[in-house]
């Protein structure tokens, strides 16, 4: 999925440190390790919402992937020989030598072969490439706290994290309304296990590489198409080789119907992954005391933190 840029906000210039056990410890560790984030951040975001998120890959049906595997081995020869052949045009000012109508139409059946895989592909791609979102319980928080356990632990770890001096007022104003310590809060609110676990074709690597695969591939046979016929016309008086060959013509026009459908396709992705970003990881699902307490101290903060773009 395409990566955001965060936006900056005032600097961190305030420290908050506190004491917390061995194992709580070990627990924010291994949270920051699950979600992929720093353990400051993801204690500041355990603050401001019970909804973080975390994106694993959905599989792709092994039918399509051998679709896509297929159509990724085709364009990459058809890139290739046409690459060898604007090569060769290099080589000599007879080009009629070097362009010859069964190597034109041998091309053509490979990109039409693509375009039929394509057109005839059975899953059905909206269900295929769609997401699904879910609430559940962080999997192995059970392995570090016992409900049944009311035996206090050795407070001997420190964790220190920065935040700017808003973010410090917001804790301080929340933590007085609830009537606990800036401390406490923060430890009650990474106590709390659930998640939004988001399944999505973005994360899944193998169709990331087999699709940039079939885009360069494609790109560089409309490359190839365009520099052959700008050399023809440095060697025909202007002519293109459309102009002059029925068959290179209708190579080039399939190659645009492969290059504006795998467009339209990517297009699709897109949208999709689009939808899922400002659906469910742009905007932060805010714990209501804190969007109560921001709404009568700090209004402007209030919308900054509603929106993960802006650093925390």
């Amino acid at each position: 999925m395409r990566k955001y840029d965060l936006k900056k906000t005032s600097k961190k210039d305030s420290r908050i440190t506190i004491r917390v056990s061995e194992i709580f410890n070990n627990y924010l560790n291994k949270c920051s390790e699950f979600f992929g984030v720093s353990k400051s951040y993801f204690i500041k975001e355990r603050c401001l919402s019970d909804l973080f998120y975390f994106l694993h890959r959905k599989d792709i049906p092994e039918e399509l992937i051998n679709t896509f595997n297929q159509i990724s081995d085709v364009v990459n020869d058809v890139a290739r020989e046409l690459n060898s052949l604007y090569k060769k045009t290099l080589d000599t000012n007879r080009l009629d030598l070097v362009f010859h109508d069964d190597f034109f139409l041998e091309q053509i059946d490979r990109i039409e072969s693509c375009i039929n895989l394509w057109v005839n592909e059975p899953s059905d791609l909206e269900d295929v490439f769609s997401y699904s979102s879910q609430n559940t319980v962080i999997p192995f928080y059970n392995d570090y706290f016992d409900e049944y356990d009311s035996n206090p632990k050795v407070k001997n770890k420190f964790v220190c994290i920065r935040v700017s001096q808003s973010f410090y007022k917001m804790l301080c104003d929340v933590s007085e309304t609830l009537s606990i310590s800036v401390t406490q809060y923060i430890i009650n609110c990474c106590m709390n296990p659930m998640y939004t676990e988001i399944c999505c074709v973005s994360e899944n690597k193998d169709f990331l590489i087999l699709a940039r695969n079939i885009e360069n591939n494609i790109r560089q046979i409309k490359l190839a198409n365009i520099r052959i016929n700008k050399r023809n016309k440095e060697c025909s008086g202007g002519y293109t080789l459309n102009e002059m060959n029925e068959h290179f013509d209708r190579l080039d026009k399939v190659s645009d119907d492969l290059f504006v459908l795998w467009k339209d396709f990517r297009n699709f992705v897109g949208e999709k992954d689009k939808n899922l970003y400002f659906e469910c990881i742009k905007k932060r699902h805010l714990l209501e005391c804190v969007k109560a307490s921001l709404k009568e101290t700090d209004s402007d903060f209030l919308k900054t933190v509603s929106n993960r773009e802006f650093h925390i």
